[in-house]
C-alpha cells in the first residue's frame, strides 16, 4: 500500500470538505443577512404605511369633530341644559403633533382651548347657578363664538390638507 498516495488523497479530500464547508458557511450566513435585511425592509416599509393610514384615519377624525363641534356650536342651549364641546379625537392625537399639519397646529391649540372654557363655564352654570336665571348665558354665547370662530378657522385650514 503505498501511504503517500493514500495521505495525500485524504489530506485533498479532508482539504477540499473545509473548504466547501467554509464556502457553503459563508454563503449560507450571506443568504441570511440579505434575507433578514429583505424582511426588516418590507417590515419598516409596512409600518410607516400603516402609520400614514392611521394619521389620515386620525386627520379625517378629528375633522369630523370640528364639524360636529360647528353644528353644536349653532345651538348651544336646550332648555336649561348647555351642550358642551367634543374633545375625544383631539385629546387622543393633542401630544402627537405629526398628525396635525404644522400650520394648524396653534388653530387646533386656540379651537380647543376655547371649547375648554365654554366646556368649563357651561359646567360651572349647570352645577353652581339655579336654571332659569340665565346669568351667565352672555358669557357663554361670547364663549360660543369664540369657539365657532376657532373652529371655523381651523375647519378650513385642515380641508386644505385632507
Amino acid at each position: 500500500m503505498d501511504w503517500g498516495n493514500l495521505s495525500s488523497g485524504v489530506i485533498g479530500a479532508f482539504g477540499g470538505a473545509l473548504i466547501g464547508g467554509i464556502a457553503s458557511y459563508l454563503g449560507a450566513i450571506h443568504a441570511a443577512k440579505i434575507t433578514i435585511g429583505e424582511t426588516v425592509k418590507a417590515d419598516l416599509e409596512k409600518r410607516e404605511t400603516e402609520n400614514i393610514e392611521r394619521q389620515k384615519m386620525l386627520l379625517w377624525a378629528l375633522l369630523a369633530e370640528v364639524n360636529d363641534n360647528l353644528l353644536m356650536a349653532e345651538d348651544m342651549f336646550v332648555g336649561y341644559a348647555k351642550i358642551r364641546y367634543s374633545t375625544d379625537i383631539y385629546e387622543q392625537i393633542r401630544l402627537n403633533t405629526d398628525i396635525i399639519p404644522t400650520d394648524a397646529v396653534m388653530p387646533a391649540r386656540e379651537a380647543y382651548a376655547a371649547a375648554a372654557r365654554f366646556n368649563s363655564l357651561a359646567e360651572y352654570d349647570q352645577q353652581k347657578i339655579q336654571p332659569g336665571i340665565g346669568s351667565l348665558d352672555k358669557a357663554l354665547q361670547a364663549r360660543n363664538e369664540d369657539a365657532k370662530k376657532a373652529f371655523t378657522a381651523l375647519k378650513g385650514l385642515l380641508e386644505e390638507k385632507r
